[in-house]
């Protein structure tokens, strides 16, 4: 009978040093005898690639087994930077219950300047966890608080790309979390149903950018750049618009910066009667829909800031494998990547990074992940800042 068998990871064994024991392959295969020195690099990679095992007596061992004995010492209180947003989307989530049940307590208004200072921290802490994290909840409960928060991540990035004053950038990141305060039960219920608005809900609709501004005055908000954004974020550059049907430079920029954002998370968000769409094809119809709905200066910056493929968003590499982007770069078509499933589409043992600057990485195409053989969670990925 065969042993039980623990996988290594990169670093655990040293090119042009003796095994410390045998190691298997897949099916316990015995690959090489303890004391064999590896000298050939690409040889090595291709064996972590394929899976390196060992008995479960020899793991100890290792550097992996060594960090892992390790870690319950280790302080819990690591800054995450999911760990923020989800606390940011359930805090939110809250608020926004005791909105629709009509409380109008003043101090509702400190709550969310508190949800924006997580934002700001997860941000700060990792972007592209922040950014992989919209991407990575689209299932999670609570519509309505996750979206404003994912708006609210990505007009946070774009308006420090466009260095606004810091006042500014509160007032857009606050707009963000409460452009929707009166539409809360009304997205619910549509985002859980197969067909769409009726004529009564589209009226509501049409008329909550000026229905949340009244609930904010109520709240005792007086931000004039603020109300403006929450007033206008549904306001078309061509006019076609709501609710005042304004157009071109009648529109807040700060309100297009939203209108951009808002865009694109609700592009991505599955609904009852159809599937998310990837991100790099709601990426093209927003840049296919410049100068009509969408500004043409924001959605360039949009791509700059975010790239072509998204943190969060998954891959096919020119090696056949699937990956998923892990890190922007200045490159907005070659991110850094993590492959997860070899090319016949098996788990690999570990997430392998790849810069896809290089041709034998480059990317293929985007592709919708099959999570049931997808053994990886975003703390796998991404380490410490993904914990939640």
């Amino acid at each position: 009978m065969s042993s039980t068998k623990r996988p290594l990871v990169p670093g655990d064994i040293v090119l042009g040093e003796a095994l410390l024991c045998d190691v298997y392959g897949e099916h316990d295969v015995l690959l090489l005898r303890r004391g064999h020195v590896i000298s050939n690099e690409r040889l090595l990679d291709k064996m972590m690639e394929r899976g390196v095992f060992v008995d479960d007596a020899d793991y100890a061992l290792f550097p992996s087994a060594q960090k892992k004995e390790e870690s319950p010492q280790e302080p819990n209180d690591t800054r995450s930077s999911l760990r923020l947003i989800q606390q940011a989307n359930l805090q939110l989530d809250q608020l926004l219950v005791k909105l629709t049940e009509g409380d109008r307590d003043i101090k509702l208004l400190s709550d969310l300047k508190e949800i924006a200072t997580q934002i700001r921290e997860a941000v700060e802490i990792n972007p592209d966890v922040a950014l992989a994290s919209i991407l990575f909840n689209q299932k999670a409960d609570g519509y309505s608080a996750r979206h404003s928060v994912a708006t609210a991540i990505i007009v946070l990035l774009m308006a420090q790309s466009m260095q606004k004053p810091e006042a500014e950038i509160d007032a857009i990141v606050g707009a963000a979390l409460t452009m929707n305060v009166s539409l809360y039960a009304l997205q619910e219920v549509l985002q859980s149903r197969e067909s769409g608005p009726t004529p009564q809900e589209a009226e509501t609709i049409r008329r909550h950018p000026q229905a949340s501004v009244e609930i904010l005055k109520q709240l005792g908000l007086t931000d004039e750049a603020w109300l403006a954004c929450v007033a206008h974020h549904h306001e078309n550059i061509d006019g076609t618009g709501y609710p005042m049907g304004r157009s071109g430079a009648d529109i807040p920029e700060n309100a297009k910066l939203i209108a951009t954002a808002d865009r694109y998370t609700a592009l991505i968000a599955p609904r009852s009667y159809r599937p998310s769409i990837l991100s790099g094809e709601a990426l093209r119809n927003m840049l296919m829909d410049r100068g009509k709905g969408t500004d043409e200066a924001m959605a360039a910056n949009f791509v700059r800031v975010l790239g072509i493929y998204p943190p969060g968003s998954f891959v096919k590499l020119a090696s056949g494998e699937i990956a998923i982007v892990t890190k922007r770069t200045k490159n907005s078509r070659a991110p850094i990547v993590h492959a997860l499933l070899a090319p016949r589409g098996s788990p690999l043992p570990f997430p392998h990074k790849r810069e896809t600057e290089h041709e034998r990485y480059a990317i293929r195409e985007a592709v919708r992940p099959d999570w049931s053989i997808i053994p990886f969670t975003m703390q796998h990925i991404w380490g410490k800042e993904a914990s939640d």
